[in-house]
């Protein structure tokens, strides 16, 4: 039955005594209590989206400003290695450098030890990240001024440093130029299979968003490292 959401606010009365063991007592408790809960969750949705827009930009800017993509899929295992993955390696070194001999170390060297190992092995299970290997979506999170409501018009893909040869492509990305790059993409495909003849999967530009599992692919929503979105045609 529908009816006038009980707040804290519509309970309360100007100036009127209110008896601890009353239905109005007992609503205004439950009511505080819902109030104290949205607030908690609100407050962890925003540190939330604060930490995945930090990440995400952390990502793009270690990108050199004159690099317009990453060439593949194993580039793009070596750009994580090589500099995501090291990014705090100096500042690790600095802080046991400030340590002296026989001592302890310090809590900020513990919490960032803890983060690289994290990193590490989010990178050796999963790791999701922008899709940097497409020029277009590049371009867009280069343009992008940190709103988090905004992060469904992007291409996200997932690689793991276990699996180096798979990926998954996590979100496709809404944003219209992504579509068009992805058609004209596969149309360029369409027309070399076409003009070569048959040929072996490696030798074509596959669509990212299509699945190349076979019935032997225990996990049909990856793809292979041949396969991986590159706009200049390599493969490999």
């Amino acid at each position: 039955m529908g009816g006038k959401k009980i707040t804290a606010k519509s309970i309360r009365r100007k100036n009127e005594p209110m008896h601890p063991d009353s239905r109005r007592a007992a609503q205004l408790t439950r009511a505080a209590t819902r109030d104290a809960k949205l607030k908690s969750q609100k407050s962890s949705r925003k540190i939330h989206n604060i930490n995945k827009v930090d990440r995400i930009s952390t990502f793009v800017l270690l990108v050199p400003d004159e690099v317009d993509h990453i060439h593949d899929l194993r580039a793009l295992h070596t750009w994580v290695q090589e500099s995501w993955l090291p990014r705090h390696d100096d500042e690790l070194s600095r802080l046991k450098a400030m340590r002296r001999p026989g001592r302890p170390p310090l809590k900020e060297e513990i919490t960032l030890q803890h983060r690289i190992e994290a990193e590490r092995a989010e990178y050796a299970a999963g790791l999701e990240l922008p899709d940097l290997t497409s020029p277009a979506n590049l371009r867009l999170l280069r343009e992008w001024r940190g709103d988090p409501q905004g992060l469904n018009a992007f291409r996200f893909v997932r690689i793991s440093g276990k699996f180096p040869e798979q990926f998954t492509v996590v979100q496709e990305g809404i944003h219209p130029t992504l579509k068009y790059e992805k058609e004209s993409r596969s149309s360029g495909a369409s027309a070399s299979a076409t003009g070569a003849g048959a040929g072996s999967a490696d030798d074509m530009e596959a669509d990212p968003s299509a699945s190349t599992a076979t019935a032997s692919d225990p996990a049909p929503a990856r793809k292979a490292a041949g396969d991986f979105y590159n706009m200049d045609g390599a493969g490999r």
